[in-house]
């Protein structure tokens, strides 16, 4: 478990340093097949997400999950723990296995504002073919 600790922050880490802002703010998720609702997903899958804002009109975000074979598709989800909810944000991803990504992406000043707002009431999710509903979740803090 130490390893995951040392792995959380060099990824929060990566995140703070891609965009140095004044108003840049930093939301963590650690990812877990069992945090996917309504139906559970890969429980062998670990892992930690983590959102910046970069401006009122951009994020940039890192994902690093183990044991999903291959990775389909990342999301911001708006929903608070325990419910699902819809997709707010498509986050581009590869297909590569442990799932390694950083990268900056558009998003709609209305997320950003509700992100700052009430971070808690959103999720990260990552789907592939075995969990279409998604692998693995976890939920902004």
């Amino acid at each position: 478990m130490k390893s995951f600790g040392i792995l959380v922050s060099a990824v929060a880490l990566l995140a703070t340093t891609a965009l140095a802002h004044a108003n840049s703010r930093v939301y963590v998720a650690t990812l877990y097949g069992g945090n996917e609702r309504p139906v559970l997903g890969d429980l062998d899958s670990y892992g930690v997400a983590t959102v910046t804002i970069a401006s009122s009109a951009g994020i940039c975000y890192s994902i690093l999950l183990h044991n999903t074979v291959p990775n389909t598709a990342a999301h911001i989800h708006a929903g608070p723990p325990q419910v699902a909810g819809g997709i707010s944000l498509v986050l581009p991803i590869n297909a590569s296995v442990p799932l390694r990504i950083a990268n900056c992406v558009a998003a709609p000043a209305g997320l950003v504002t509700a992100l700052r707002a009430n971070s808690q009431n959103f999720y990260i999710n990552v789907h592939n073919p075995a969990f279409g509903g998604g692998a693995a979740r976890g939920q902004l803090e």
